[in-house]
C-alpha cells in the first residue's frame, strides 16, 4: 500500500473512526482484484485492481454476467461455484488475461441472497504458452468429465466424448500461419458450439483438436446425431482475413464405461478412436468401440441407399396390400397399403428395415406422399376395371411428420389429396399413436380439415403404448388399430384377452372401429372374435399382396361358399 494514496493526519484518525471504510480502503488498494458474485452470477461490487487487471473504467464491471468475462473455452469447462484454478479472463480490448482465482462463500446479515467473493490475481500471461494453456484447459476439461462421471455412475447413465480434428490442419498451419491458425479455430468453435445442444461441453485441448462431453442420455444414436451435426457444421466455407477455404473433420467417439471409466481413459478412447477415423479418409467417423463403428458404417452406407433410391422412387419402392377381413364371415372389407423397398443388395425389405431410418433423416414425408399417389392411382385403375375393388377402404400409414404444415413445400396434405384425387370416401389414413401423444392441439385442424374431404382418420399402435384420451376426444378418429405383444398374447394370458376387452370396450363407447393387427394364426382369430371384435387383418388371412395378386385372392375367396375364419 503506497502511503501516498492518503491525506496526511486523516487517515489514523478516518481508519480508528469507521472500521468499514478501514475494510474498504485494504480492497480498494490491494493489488489483487476483488469481486462480490450474486447468486445470479452478476457481479454485485468489483475493486479497482480488478477493473485495472481487466481494462474496464471504474464501476463498469457491475452487473456483468461473469461467465461474460471468462475466456470462451473455460467457461464452458468450468463447474459452477465455488470456483478455483487456473484461467483466463477477457480483458476489454478482447485479448485474454491469465490468472488463477478461487471464490469462497461468504454470508451478510442484510444479504438476502447467496453472495460469493472471488479473488483474481494476474498471471504472467507472456510466460503461457500455447502449451501451458492446452494443460490448463485439459485439465479443466478431465475435471468436467470426472464430475460427469460420477453423476452417471449415480444415474446409471453414460458419459460420451466426441473427439473432433480438423482435417490437413498441419498443411493448413503452413498456410496460414499463427494468426491465420487462430482465426480459423475461433470459427470453427463457434460452428461447433452451434451444432451442440445446450448441456453439451466443448473445449479445444490442441491446436486442430477439440473434444466435446456428452453426459445427458449418452447412448450411442444420440452421440451420432451430434456428431453428425458437426461435421454438417463444417459444409460452408470458412470465411477467413486471407480468404474463404473449405474444411472437413474426422471425429472419434468414446462411450463410458466400455471405453474407460476414468477422465484418462475414456480421453485416451476418443483419440484412439479419431485415428481409426482418420485412416479412412478425412470427414470420417468412428467409434473406439469397433462393433458400434461396423454397425455406424452399415447405418451410413443404408442412409446413403436410401437416399439415391429416395430420388427415383418408381424404381425402388412398390406398394402392397394386405387384406383386412370381418372376422365372423371372412368378407375382405378393406385393404393396408404397405411399401417395400427393392434394395440394392436384392432384398425386398419391409417397413421396418427402412422406415425407422427414413424418418431420423427427415424423409417420411416424400415417401409418404408417394405411397399416397401409388395408391390413388391404384384406385382409380380399380374403378375403371369396374371389378368392385374400388368400395374396399385403403389404409395407408403417414407419419407425423407429413402432419407438419411446412413440409414438402409447404403444401398442406389435405390441399395435396384435394388436387389428387376427386373423391376420397374410400382412404382411410392411419396415424401413430405415439406420433399424437401430446401434440393434439398442433394436428387438430389439419386432422378435421382432412376429415371433411371424407376420408377417414384411424390411430394405429394402440396397446403399445398408453392411450392419450384426449386424441379421441378432440380428434375425428373413426377406427383404431390394436397390435403389438398384446395382440399375438391374447391366445394364452388371461390378462392380454382383459386389456384387449378393455380397449374394445372403450373405443366402442367412443364409436370408433377396432381393427386387430398381427392376426397370424387361427387361435388368435379365434380369441379376438371371442371378445366381440369384428375386424382382423395379419398373416393367418393373407401375407401382403401385389394389387394382381390381390384381385385373384378375392377371385378365390368369393367362390368359396361361407368362408369364415
Amino acid at each position: 500500500m503506497n502511503s501516498s494514496d492518503f491525506e496526511p493526519g486523516t487517515r489514523s484518525a478516518n481508519l480508528s473512526l469507521h472500521p468499514a471504510s478501514l475494510a474498504s480502503l485494504i480492497v480498494d488498494h490491494l493489488p489483487l482484484g476483488i469481486m462480490v458474485v450474486g447468486s445470479d452470477g452478476r457481479v454485485k461490487s468489483a475493486n479497482p485492481s480488478l477493473h485495472r487487471l481487466l481494462g474496464y473504467a471504474p464501476g463498469a464491471l457491475e452487473g456483468s454476467d461473469l461467465t461474460a468475462l471468462l475466456d470462451n473455452e473455460i467457461s464452458e469447462t468450468l463447474p459452477s461455484m465455488p470456483l478455483e484454478g487456473e484461467g483466463f479472463f477477457r480483458h476489454a480490448d478482447h485479448h485474454k488475461v491469465a490468472v488463477t482465482f478461487k471464490s469462497h462463500k461468504i454470508h451478510s446479515n442484510g444479504a438476502r441472497e447467496e453472495l460469493w467473493l472471488v479473488i483474481v490475481s494476474s498471471g504472467d500471461e507472456g510466460s503461457l504458452g500455447a502449451e501451458t494453456e492446452f494443460d490448463l484447459k485439459k485439465r479443466i476439461l478431465l475435471d468436467r468429465v470426472q464430475h460427469a462421471l460420477l453423476r452417471a455412475s449415480r444415474n446409471e447413465s453414460a458419459v460420451t466424448l466426441l473427439c473432433i480434428e480438423i482435417d490437413r490442419f498441419d498443411e493448413l498451419s503452413q498456410v496460414l500461419g499463427g494468426a491465420g491458425c487462430d482465426e480459423l479455430q475461433c470459427q470453427v468453435y463457434d460452428r461447433i458450439s452451434q451444432a451442440l445442444r445446450a448441456e453439451d461441453t466443448l473445449a479445444r485441448v490442441e491446436s486442430g483438436r477439440f473434444v466435446v462431453v456428452l453426459d445427458n442420455d449418452a447412448i450411442p444414436d444420440k452421440a451420432q446425431v451430434v456428431a453428425s451435426r458437426v461435421q454438417e457444421s463444417f459444409d460452408p466455407p470458412f470465411q477467413l482475413s486471407q480468404g474463404r477455404t473449405l474444411l472437413t473433420a474426422s471425429l472419434g467417439i468414446s462411450i463410458s464405461p466400455r471405453d474407460g471409466d476414468t477422465p484418462d481413459q475414456l480421453l485416451a478412447s476418443s483419440y484412439s478412436a479419431v485415428k481409426s477415423a482418420r485412416r479412412r479418409g478425412a470427414g470420417q467417423l468412428a467409434y473406439h468401440d469397433k462393433l458400434l463403428s461396423r454397425k455406424m458404417r452399415e447405418q451410413q452406407k443404408l442412409e446413403f441407399e436410401l437416399q439415391n433410391a429416395i430420388l427415383e422412387p418408381d424404381r425402388h419402392f412398390s406398394v402392397v396390400y394386405q387384406p383386412q377381413v370381418e372376422l365372423n364371415t371372412g368378407k375382405c372389407i378393406g385393404v393396408e397399403a404397405l411399401i417395400r423397398w427393392r434394395h440394392p443388395g436384392g432384398e425386398i425389405l419391409p417397413p421396418g428395415g427402412f422406415l425407422p431410418q427414413a424418418q431420423k433423416m427427415g424423409l417420411l414425408p416424400r415417401l409418404d406422399r408417394w405411397v399416397l399417389m401409388q395408391v390413388i392411382n391404384q384406385w382409380k385403375n380399380w374403378q375403371s376395371l369396374g371389378a368392385g375393388l374400388d368400395k374396399l377402404q385403403v389404409s395407408v400409414n403417414v407419419d407425423q411428420q407429413s402432419l407438419d404444415q411446412g413440409v414438402m413445400s409447404a403444401l398442406p396434405l389435405d390441399r395435396f389429396l384435394r388436387d389428387a384425387a376427386p373423391v376420397l370416401n374410400w382412404l382411410t389414413l392411419e396415424i401413430a399413436n405415439y406420433g399424437l401423444q401430446g401434440q393434439v392441439r398442433e394436428h387438430s385442424h389439419l386432422l378435421r380439415r382432412l376429415s371433411q374431404l371424407g376420408l377417414s382418420i384411424a390411430v394405429d399402435g394402440i396397446g403399445n403404448e398408453a392411450v392419450d384420451v384426449g386424441i379421441f376426444a378432440m380428434l375425428p378418429v373413426s377406427k383404431a388399430k390394436i397390435n403389438g405383444e398384446l395382440v399375438s398374447s391374447v391366445d394364452s394370458r388371461v390378462s392380454s384377452r382383459k386389456l384387449m376387452r378393455s380397449l374394445h370396450s372403450f373405443m366402442s363407447s367412443l364409436e370408433v372401429n377396432s381393427i386387430v393387427v398381427g392376426i397370424e394364426s387361427l387361435k388368435i382369430a379365434e380369441a379376438v372374435r371371442s371378445l366381440g371384435i369384428s375386424h382382423g387383418q395379419g398373416n393367418y388371412f393373407s401375407a401382403p399382396l401385389s394389387s394382381v395378386k390381390l384381385k385373384d385372392w378375392l377371385s378365390e375367396r368369393a367362390n368359396v361358399p361361407g368362408d369364415t375364419i
